[in-house]
C-alpha cells in the first residue's frame, strides 16, 4: 500500500497514470482510530490453514532533501525546488512506530529503522528516505480463515508535499500443518524472505543480489517484491534472475508485461476513500476498483 502526495488519477479506460505534482495524502484509517497516514488491504488465509509468519514493512520520506549544489547539507522538504509545497510530519509520529489493526485489534508496532543521510547519497537535490520493518506474527494468531480480512496500518511517518510519499507492505505465510489430499494449496513449499534497504534511481548501475540457499525445484516458483515509489509511467525498471549455469531472464510484472517492474500494483489493496489536501488537484480522482490504489496505483508486493 502506498500513500502518496501524488495519488492517482485515471485515463478513460480505467488505467491509472502518474500525478506526482498533486499534493494530497491518503487518509483511510479505520473508524474511531484517530490515525493519520493510514490505509487498508485485505488478506485471505485458506480455511484449515493458520498464519505462521508475518512481517510488516513501511517507508517514506524523512522530510529532508540534499540542498541544490551541496552534498553535505539538507533542507526541509521532499523536493529541492524552492517552490515545492511541504508540510512536516504530524507531531507524535515516529519513523520506527506504526499502528496495525488485525481482526479488530490494534497493536502498536515498533520496528528496526534504516535512515538515509546526505553523506550516504552524495548527490545534490535528492530527497532522503527511511524504511522500517517488524515481525508481527502474533497479531495474526486469531485471524479468521476462509474469507477476506481487512488489515489496516496507520500513523506512518510521512510528510506532505510535492514528491512526498509514505507506504507499507505486509508478508504473510500460512501453513496447513500437513498435506490435505485434493488441496493443492497444502502442498509443501519452501518460503524464503530477503530484505534490506536499497535505494535505486533511474540511471543507477544495476543492483545484484545473491539469494543464498534459494533452490527452486520444478515449475511454479514465484517471487514477490516490496518497492516504494513505483511510478507506472516511468519504464526501464526490470528484475532479472539466473542461476550459475543459465543466462539472465526477465521476470514479468503484475499485469504480465516487461520493462516496467515497479508499476505500482498491490495485491489485496483497498481503494482510498478519504484524502487530506495541501492544495487542489484538478483532474485527480479517487480509485474506483481494486487492486489499484495509491501512487499510480500502489506498491508491488
Amino acid at each position: 500500500m502506498n500513500l502518496h502526495s501524488g495519488s492517482i488519477a485515471y485515463y478513460s479506460d480505467g488505467q491509472p497514470y502518474y500525478v506526482n505534482d498533486y499534493v494530497r495524502m491518503a487518509y483511510n484509517a479505520p473508524s474511531g482510530s484517530n490515525w493519520i497516514n493510514g490505509s487498508s488491504a485485505t488478506v485471505t488465509v485458506p480455511a484449515g490453514a493458520k498464519v505462521v509468519y508475518a512481517k510488516l514493512f513501511w517507508a517514506g520520506n524523512t522530510g529532508e532533501t540534499i540542498r541544490t549544489g551541496s552534498t553535505t547539507t539538507t533542507q526541509a522538504g521532499c523536493s529541492a525546488a524552492s517552490s515545492a509545497v511541504y508540510s512536516a510530519p504530524a507531531s507524535g509520529l515516529a519513523m520506527n512506530t506504526v499502528q496495525l489493526r488485525v481482526n479488530g485489534v490494534t497493536t502498536s508496532v515498533t520496528g528496526a529503522v534504516t535512515r538515509e543521510t546526505a553523506a550516504q547519497i552524495s548527490t545534490a537535490s535528492q530527497p532522503l528516505y527511511y524504511s522500517a520493518d517488524a515481525v508481527v506474527t502474533s497479531a495474526f494468531a486469531t485471524l479468521p480463515t476462509g474469507s477476506a480480512q481487512t488489515i489496516s496500518v496507520g500513523n506512518v511517518y510521512a510528510p506532505q508535499g510535492s514528491g512526498c510519499f509514505g507506504g507499507w507492505a505486509l508478508d504473510v505465510v500460512y501453513d496447513f500443518g500437513a498435506y490435505v489430499p485434493g488441496n493443492d494449496l497444502s502442498r509443501r513449499r519452501a518460503v524464503y524472505q530477503f530484505d534490506g534497504h536499497v535505494r535505486q534511481f533511474s540511471g543507477d548501475p544495476a543492483q545484484t543480489v545473491t539469494l543464498a540457499g534459494l533452490n527452486p525445484q520444478g515449475t511454479g516458483a514465484r517471487a514477490g517484491f516490496v518497492a516504494y515509489e513505483g511510478d507506472r509511467n516511468i519504464t526501464g525498471d526490470t528484475v532479472q534472475y539466473s542461476d550459475p549455469t543459465t543466462r539472465r531472464s526477465e521476470l514479468t510484472n503484475a499485469w504480465g508485461g516487461t520493462g516496467n517492474m515497479w508499476g505500482g500494483y498491490a495485491d489485496g489493496s483497498v481503494p482510498f476513500t478519504n484524502y487530506t489536501e495541501a492544495r487542489s488537484s484538478t483532474g485527480a480522482s479517487t480509485p474506483t476498483r481494486p487492486p489499484w490504489t495509491g501512487s499510480s496505483p500502489a506498491t508491488p508486493p
